[in-house]
């Protein structure tokens, strides 16, 4: 039989080994996080812009909000498949402003290398897998080329479809 004391001993460095690696792992992850877009304690979003100089999700709507000092600006986006692209849109059919659609594409253009951007992706739960996988190319395109990766985030009412987002690095 083994002795008691050792076997209370090794119980006691198991539990404080195992709380240590679940510490770490937590600290972990969420500064992965607080270092991103939630860093700091006071963020202001402006959703779909300010639509005091423009109407929501335009162009003009997300430049006034930058400019008042807006940390990032939530945008609602369609994947339209027709065209392979992202629309900046609340509903179908799209808004047009000017009389043409807007892009997301255009959207990172004009913001350059600085504020945040919460993606409300309203046809995400339409799409399926392959449809899903096509647009996560597009989007992390858009976000590479635009150095905007470390600075969206995607918001959908389908947990699934977000995965493939979520897996490619892009925060959901």
């Amino acid at each position: 039989m083994r002795n008691p004391r050792t076997l209370s001993a090794v119980g006691i460095v198991f539990v404080v080994l195992l709380v240590a690696f679940c510490y770490a792992a937590f600290s972990y992850s969420w500064n992965g996080i607080t270092r991103s877009f939630y860093s700091g304690c006071t963020k202001v979003w402006a959703h779909r812009g300010y639509d005091k100089k423009g109407p929501g999700n335009s162009l003009q709507s997300v430049r006034q909000a930058f400019q008042l000092g807006a940390s990032g600006v939530e945008l609602d986006v369609f994947f339209d498949l027709p065209s392979n692209q992202f629309i900046v849109s609340h509903d179908i059919p799209y808004q047009r402003h000017q009389r043409s659609l807007l892009k997301l594409g255009t959207v990172f253009e004009e913001q350059g290398q600085s504020g945040y951007f919460w993606l409300d992706f309203k046809n995400l739960k339409d799409l399926r897998s392959h449809e899903v996988s096509n647009a996560v190319t597009v989007l992390l395109d858009l976000a590479i080329q635009y150095g905007a990766k470390d600075r969206v985030i995607i918001e959908s009412s389908s947990g699934m479809n977000l995965i493939p987002l979520s897996k490619s690095g892009v925060w959901t």
